[in-house]
Formats: structure tokens, sequence, C-alpha cells
């Protein structure tokens, strides 16, 4: 019995050295490790106590001048935790607390994340506990810290994002608020909910103070709007009218974002911004809106405008009625269709470059009525900009001028009788200048030559007297003779436009001491009768003007021809007038002229400046 105790002693005791053995060789193994770790890593025993600390720890300790030698073997860690005050003691309070737990056994393992702020600049780190069990039942816990710079300027970063957002909001009318999903009470409210609805902050976490301050003409559609969209959408906003503390009704829009657990959400989050001013400012536009659509509906002329982009975006009542269509078939370009098609072209031209221009513009068209008969409309646009100054497009107004233009047609039409009747008579009377009269007094001067021839000598006196006779007759015949060509340029019938022009021009210089240089150009001879008349009358009129009003002994005429054209001007560099000031005052040869250019379809303009002379020009399409 003895024996079998003593072996089983030795037994004991073998086991035991073996051990403890085989623990030292764990915990040199471990410690060796420990020192081939970047990280700062130590070991504490099941007291807290520092075992071993391997060189990156030292070296930590001494940068972050903790005073090495107390952080080093021996020295009892969660008790030096508790001991740090400053910025860096609750970090350390709960280190402390983290391992103590661990020694207890409540946790298996600790982790946390720290400031640490060294004399140099604050760093971040990351603070693992683990629990480690030796071969012979022994528990230590390896602590290892890692640097976490970028987490750390991370969560700065945030932070002071954070910082200057609630900054930013606090001095905004912007109002960020928080609220519970299912009891829809407010859990945060921004500083701004008193100035904005004079209602204070700890009043609004009040049961339904949302729902109980809500316009009663919103509240249902808010209500049901913010159900419906909670359980759906992410995000979502919507407006709706709120009653302030002193009664006044604010308009907000809310932009609502919603905050899902598990599928399910938890939270409201959102800002409220107050539009009333916006709200105001768009009753105010609609209120003048419906103001110019009821004067435009109540005006007696048809009204439309347009946006930027050339189409026709709005028709007055009297333009619909004119037109007899909805509005819709007129918006766009749609109106379009009802204009005469020889008048299309020409308009949308003329449209287009004022529209480019932004300039003003009136044009003369025919559009068809509802009945389908065309009138003559007379379009006037003007150019419309917004408040800050941007072209917005056109609006313009149009008036039916179909009478005037009917009654413009019947005073052409008699204006042509009238001077085709001036012709008439011009060219009867030249006929009877040069038929009867002239022939008259070519007769007479014949006699009067055949009395001088039968004269004695010795009558020196009467043979005088009757030379000179003689020599008034044959001028007074020489100017019938002018006159009959003036009166009608019969040669015109036979040697065509220019050749007579230029005829004209040189009797005519000859006669009052004139330079009148004609240029002609691809001038056809088998010009209308009526066409050619015009023009030669045109250049004699003008040639008229230049000797009575002009002052200047220069003047040149041009005429040019081509395939489906024809030009006539007649210039010189006179003391030249402002033909605005003329007005209706203007004499019987431009009215004339004006009236004669009419009536063969032409155009007729005057180019002139006080002391710059005056150009007169005639263009006349020739029918193909």
């Amino acid at each position: 019995m003895t024996d079998r105790c003593t072996v089983e002693s030795v037994g004991k005791a073998i086991s035991a050295h073996r051990l403890r053995s085989q623990a030292g060789t764990a915990q040199d193994v471990m410690q060796a490790v420990l020192d081939a770790m970047p990280s700062r890593a130590a070991i504490l025993n099941e007291y807290g106590t520092i075992l071993h600390a391997n060189p990156s720890w030292c070296r930590f300790t001494e940068d972050n001048a903790l005073a090495g030698s107390r952080y080093g073997a021996g020295a009892n860690y969660p008790a030096l935790c508790r001991t740090i005050a400053g910025s860096s003691a609750g970090a350390a309070q709960q280190v402390a607390l983290g391992i103590e737990q661990m020694i207890s056994g409540e946790e298996q393992r600790f982790v946390c994340e720290y400031p640490c702020h060294s004399p140099g600049a604050t760093q971040w780190f990351r603070l693992c506990v683990t629990r480690v069990a030796l071969p012979d039942g022994t528990v230590r816990f390896l602590v290892a810290h890692d640097a976490r710079t970028l987490i750390g300027e991370t969560a700065d970063t945030v932070k002071a994002t954070e910082e200057r957002l609630h900054r930013l909001l606090e001095t905004t009318d912007i109002l960020p608020w928080e609220a519970d999903t299912e009891t829809w009470e407010f859990t945060y409210v921004g500083p701004q909910a008193s100035n904005l609805f004079g209602y204070p902050v700890e009043q609004w976490y009040q049961k339904d103070f949302w729902i109980n301050h809500l316009d009663p003409r919103d509240r249902t559609h808010a209500i049901e709007f913010c159900l419906e969209h909670s359980k759906v959408d992410q995000q979502y906003d919507f407006e709706y009218r709120m009653v302030a503390a002193d009664g006044r009704i604010v308009w907000v829009h809310d932009f609502v974002s919603v905050t899902s657990e598990g599928g399910r959400p938890r939270a409201l989050r959102g800002f409220i911004v107050d539009i009333t001013e916006r709200k105001r400012s768009e009753a105010a536009l609609r209120e003048s809106e419906e103001r110019f659509r009821l004067m435009a509906d109540a005006a007696p002329v048809m009204i439309w405008m347009s946006g930027p982009d050339k189409r026709c975006v709005y028709f007055n009542k009297r333009w619909l009625e004119f037109a007899g269509r909805p509005i819709e078939r007129e918006l766009g370009d749609g109106w379009a269709e009802n204009m005469h098609p020889d008048d299309l072209g020409r308009c949308l031209e003329i449209y287009s470059d004022a529209f480019d221009a932004r300039k003003d513009f009136n044009m003369e068209y025919r559009l068809r009525r509802s009945d389908g008969e065309y009138r003559w409309i007379w379009d006037i646009g003007v150019p419309r900009f917004g408040t800050s100054g941007h072209f917005a497009g056109y609006i313009g107004s149009c008036i039916d001028i179909t009478d005037r233009q009917r009654a413009k047609s019947s005073l052409r039409e008699m204006s042509g009788r009238l001077i085709q009747a001036q012709e008439k008579e011009r060219s009867r009377v030249a006929r009877e200048l040069h038929d009867d009269f002239n022939q008259r007094l070519a007769l007479m001067a014949i006699e009067l030559e055949q009395l001088d021839q039968q004269l004695p000598s010795s009558a020196v006196d009467l043979q005088h007297r009757t030379r000179h006779v003689l020599q008034e007759a044959r001028k007074l015949s020489t100017d019938l003779h002018n006159l009959s060509h003036e009166l009608h340029p019969s040669k015109m019938d036979y040697v065509g436009l220019a050749i007579a022009t230029r005829s004209f021009c040189d009797e005519i210089a000859h006669r009052l001491d004139l330079r009148i240089d004609c240029v002609f150009r691809d001038v056809p001879r088998d010009l209308p009768k009526d066409l050619a008349l015009c023009l030669y009358r045109v250049v004699q009129e003008a040639l008229r003007n230049v000797v009575k009003h002009s002052g200047s002994q220069d003047a040149t005429v041009e005429i040019s021809g081509g395939p489906s054209l024809i030009t006539v001007s007649v210039s010189d560099s006179g003391v030249g007038f402002d033909p605005k000031s003329t007005g209706a005052q203007a004499g019987l040869g431009l009215v004339s002229m004006r009236e004669r250019v009419c009536l063969v379809g032409g155009t007729f303009s005057i180019q002139s400046l006080p002391l710059q002379g005056t150009r007169i020009e005639v263009r006349v399409s020739l029918a193909p």
C-alpha cells in the first residue's frame, strides 16, 4: 500500500513537471510570436498584470509620453487605464472595463476603437483583447493595439460634416425633423420650428402635433399621401399647408426619407421648406394670366402668343371664332394651315427673320375664315421678355383689313383708269400738236420765207422783221414738237424703252444744260407697253424733280434688265431731303410715280438725306 502511494505520488509529480514544462514552452512560443508581431501587443495574466510586452508596445508608450516603464511587465493594465485623465479618460475607462469583463468570463472577446491624443497628433486605434488557454489550463489574455488612422479620419470627417450641416441648417429656414413611423410623433425637430411656425420646439413633440396643425383643407390628402408612400417609397416629397401659431397659413414643401429595418419602415426623416412666398407668386402669376386672358378674349382683335421655339402657345377667343377650329388644332404650327398658299412662304420668312433678330414685324396675308373665305389680315408682332430679361417669345395682334384692301383695290383701279384716261388725252393732245398746230406753223414758216424772198432789197427794215418772225415761228414749231413727244413718246413704240429714254435724256440735257449719264444693261425691247410707258414716265418725272428741286446739274439714269426683274433708278448729288418728313405733303410727281408703279405691281423707293442727294428706284417683276 505504501509502495503504491509512493508510485502514484511520483507519477503525479512527473505529470506536473511535464505540464509545467509544456506550459513554459507554450508561453515562450507565445512571447516569441508576440515580439514578431507588428501590432503593439502585450500578454496579461488572470489578474490583468502585464507579463510580457513586445517592442512595438514599448515604443508606443514612449512615443505617447506614457512613461514606458509603468506600462511594462509587472504593471496592472486595467488599473493603469483607470488612472488616465483628460480627453482620453473615457476611452481608457472603457478599455479597463472590457478587460475586466473578459477576465471575469462575462465576455469572450473585447474590441473597441479609441483616439489617442499624443503631443504630436491624434491617432485612432483598434484594441482587441483575445482569451488564450495554455496546455496547463492557465488562461492568458493577448492585448493588441492596431493603428486605425483612416477609420479615425473618416469618423472625424463625418462628425465635422454633421456639425457643419447642423450649423448650416440652423442658419436657414429649412426645418429638419425625424419621426416614428408607428406613432407619427416627432423624435427630433430643428430649432427653426419656432421661427417658421411660432410654436416652441417642445410643443412639436406632443402627440398628433403634425396632424392637428395641418390646414383642414389639406389634412385628409396629406395623411393619406404620407401613409401610402411611406409603405412603398424610400423617398418622396409633397406640398401642403400648416396653420401657424398666429393663425397664418404656411405653405410647405416636405422632403421625406424612409428608414427601414427588416423590410419594415422604422423612422421618417425629412426637411420642411417654407414655400409660402413662392405660392403667393404663383397665385399672383395665375391671377395676372387670368386677367390677361379675360382682356384678350374681350379685345376686338385676334391675339396670339408664341414661345421661344417660334411655335404658337396661345390664341384668344376671337381668333378661334374666326378660324372656327379648337385651340388644339391652332397650337404649334397648326394655324398656318389656314394661310393662303401664295402668302405662306413670304410670311414665314418675315416671321422667322424678325424672330431671330428679336425685332418687331408687321405683315399682310390672307387667312381662311371659318366659312371658307380668305380674308386679308394685318398682323403685328413684338418680342416679349421675362422679368429676368430672358427672351420668352412673341405676342401679336391681327385685324381683318379685307374691306380696306377692297377699298384700296377700288382706288387703285380708279387711279389706273384715270392714268389711262390721262395717257389717252396726252396722246390726243400730242397728235393735235404734231399733226395740226405744228403743221400749220410749218406752213406759216414757209410763207414767211417766200415773203422774205419777194421783198425788194430796199425794204431792209421789213426784211429784218420778217426774218425775226420766221425764226420765232421755227422755235415755236420746235417747242411744240418737243412738247408733243413729252406728252406721248411715240418713238418708244418703234425703238423700245432704252433708246426712247436716252433720246429724252439727250433732249432735256441739251435744252436745260444738264449732264445726264445714262447706263443701260440688258434692257428687253419687248416690254409690255403699259410697263414701258410707266418706267419712261418715272424717268421723266424724276428728271423734272432734279431740275426743280435738287440744285444739281448732274444726274444718272440706270436701267437694268434680267430674266425676271427690271430695275430703273434716277439719282443726283443735290440738296436731298428727308422722305419721312414729306408725308402726306408729298408732291404730285411722287404720288404719280407711286401710283403708276403700283399699277404694274412694282415697288417704289426713295433714298435721300439732306445735302447727300436723292435716289429713286423702281423694281418690277417680269412675268415668266
